[in-house]
């Protein structure tokens, strides 16, 4: 009997104990971390387990202020709506008699703040501990061993209830606001007493904020829906212990009304034009949004671009009367001293009403001349004649240029200018400096310009006069003789004719040395007289003619021969030649004479030699042969 109630009893206690660790619950935990939080304390009320053993990290040690060490403790935060709450601890079926457990609420669980604490550490098996709380306040409430006791526990509280939440009230902020407006609140406020984590939408998207309020600002127009709720409790655990909305509210959002502004009138060298973040490009309406600078409200800045005609640009046309000068712009002032065709000259913000760029064409030309001097004569007046080199670039302006050249001579050394002639040349008595003022009558384009320009020549005209010019040779020659006379002296530029006369002679040379300036002559010894004259014809006039007596030297040893009994065969000669005479004669010398009277060839040699010409001209020469009767002189056709 006594072992069936042994076992009945060892039955019951283990159901018992299994009946405790069954109504574990809420969990508790041994990590500060991580804990589940209770939305009120009086979720505990009935509360049986077992402690666990353990070495705890955490908690409080001791547990209460000045008491025993603390053992195998276990602990949980929660929240209430505040005022007082008392907490009853019975324990059972500990493992060492005279030890027990005890309790505590700490504000903290880092055990900064302790709230109240009650210790049965003398073997009590119920204590009860008395406390006021805050509403809303996170405490943690411990349980833990006496000296490392380990007991059965149940838990009875009085109060802790969780807080008491009113309805989120409506979401206060304006229901029509104007686009691009900042900074709008809204709020959705209650009396509460904690303080709880607010979750807003708008259109359904979440608005990154906890607050019970919102600033928003609309960019586009349109209704929007702003929803708020609010919740209480662990979010990081996903505790929610009281959740209230959502609550709505529509937002109408709207532009300002357009503003229209003035027209603005645009040049045409502005266009392309950047207004704002619009370009214009042609006339017409234009709108670009704004933002009011008081309530930063958006609205449309509606503007009417006018871009005016292009104004029209003049040819504007200078003449300048000389290289040096130059057109200056009375605007910019800019030069040109160079030809211009159709330069387009720009004159910014130049016009009246509203300065926009304006210009013209520039065509200028800059007269520039030279001039080189001839002299000449003509049917025997000396001529000076200029020769005008126009030097004038156009740069294309010849459909635009005309001119006309008048003229006036006078004496350089004349201070008062008196005019000589007014004929492009000038025909000269007397040898002096002529200048002459070239009169430029120029017109090009609307320009009308009288320009001059002055030269003077430095020519000697003395030069330019025939003068005597006498030849030069032997005037007193031996009998038969061929002689060579020339002129050494420099001819007039301008000759045009020579002629050799005389008297008493025979000239050898060609066309009896017309136009020639060296002549051959043999002299007729039985002639009266003999002489020789030269003169030259210019366009200047004739030269004075130059003339020469010439005597004749006789020789006691020279007898007159006949030509007919001296034979040259053959003659005309091709190569070589012989001598034949019609009776005894000692030929001492023979010369061969070109047309000019030059000497080309003589020989030493007895007479019946064949003479060889093997190197000379083909045309018509004189032999010369000196005997000891005399000289004779024998015509010579040589072809080779």
């Amino acid at each position: 009997m006594k072992k069936l109630l042994l076992f009945v009893s060892l039955f019951l206690v283990s159901f018992a104990i299994n009946l405790l660790e069954a109504q574990c619950t809420p969990k508790s935990s041994d990590e500060c971390n991580d804990i589940e939080m209770l939305c009120s304390l009086s979720e505990l009320n009935g509360y049986c387990c077992r402690l666990t053993p353990f070495d705890p990290q955490i908690g409080c040690h001791p547990l209460c202020n000045g008491g025993p060490p603390t053992n195998n403790l276990e602990l949980w935060p929660f929240v209430t709506n505040g005022g007082q709450v008392t907490v009853t601890l019975q324990t059972s079926n500990c493992d060492s008699i005279g030890k027990g457990m005890q309790i505590a609420i700490w504000r903290d669980c880092s055990c900064q703040e302790m709230i109240a604490c009650q210790s049965a550490c003398n073997g009590l098996n119920t204590i009860s501990m008395t406390a006021t709380l805050s509403p809303c306040v996170v405490y943690y409430f411990m349980v833990a061993g006496c000296n490392g006791d380990v007991c059965d526990f149940c838990l009875s509280i009085t109060g802790g209830a969780g807080p008491v939440f009113s309805p989120i009230g409506p979401i206060i902020g304006p229901s029509e606001v104007c686009m691009g407006e900042l900074k709008i609140h809204y709020s959705a406020q209650s009396q509460n007493p904690c303080e709880r984590n607010h979750q807003w939408t708008l259109d359904g998207q979440p608005i990154r904020t906890d607050e019970a309020y919102v600033d928003l600002a609309f960019n586009e127009e349109g209704s929007f829906e702003l929803c708020v709720s609010a919740k209480f409790g662990n979010s990081s655990l996903n505790i929610v212990c009281s959740e209230e909305g959502p609550v709505c509210k529509t937002i109408k959002v709207s532009k300002e009304n357009d503003r229209i502004g003035a027209p603005i009138s645009l040049c045409p060298e502005k266009i392309p034009y950047r207004w704002y973040n619009q370009i214009v490009l042609g006339p017409g309406l234009y709108s670009n949004s704004f933002a009011d600078p008081t309530t930063k409200c958006i609205f449309d800045s509606v503007r009417e671009f006018i871009v005016l005609d292009p104004p029209e640009y003049p040819t504007v046309y200078y003449l300048g009367c000389d290289e040096d000068d130059f057109y200056k712009d009375s605007l910019t002032g800019s030069k040109f001293d160079q030809c211009q065709y159709n330069r387009f000259v720009k004159l910014p913000k130049s016009t009246e009403q509203f300065a926009c760029d304006s210009g013209y064409f520039l065509n200028a030309l800059f007269l520039n001349y030279n001039l080189i001097f001839r002299e000449y004569c003509d049917s025997g007046r000396i001529i000076i004649e200029p020769r005008i080199i126009d030097r004038t670039l156009t740069c294309g302006n010849t459909a635009e240029f005309k001119q006309n050249y008048a003229y006036r001579w006078y004496l350089k050394s004349d201070s008062t200018k008196t005019t000589l002639d007014t004929q492009s040349y000038l025909k000269v008595k007397q040898k002096a400096d002529y200048c002459i003022e070239i009169l430029i009558a120029a017109e090009f384009g609307d320009q009308i310009k009288k320009c001059s320009f002055t030269y003077c020549e430095g020519w000697d005209e003395d030069q330019f006069v025939a003068y005597e010019i006498c030849p030069e040779g032997e005037f007193v020659p031996k009998t038969g003789d061929s002689v060579h006379y020339t002129i050494d002296t420099t001819l007039h530029p301008q000759t045009t004719a020579q002629q050799w006369t005389i008297e008493g002679g025979i000239i050898l040379t060609p066309n009896g040395g017309k136009d020639t300036n060296e002549i051959v002559v043999i002299w007729d010894e039985a002639a009266p007289e003999r002489y020789l004259c030269y003169q030259y014809i210019s366009n200047c006039g004739e030269s004075k003619k130059c003339c020469h007596e010439v005597k004749i030297i006789s020789s006691n040893t020279e007898v007159k021969l006949n030509a007919n009994e001296i034979l040259i065969i053959p003659n005309p000669v091709h190569q070589k030649f012989s001598i034949f005479t019609l009776q005894e004669l000692k030929i001492e010398t023979v010369i061969l004479y070109d047309p000019m009277g030059h000497i080309v060839q003589n020989w030493n040699q007895p007479l019946s030699s064949e003479f060889s010409i093997n190197e000379l001209r083909s045309g018509l020469y004189y032999l010369k042969l000196k005997t000891d009767r005399g000289t004779i002189i024998k015509k010579v056709m040589i072809i080779n």
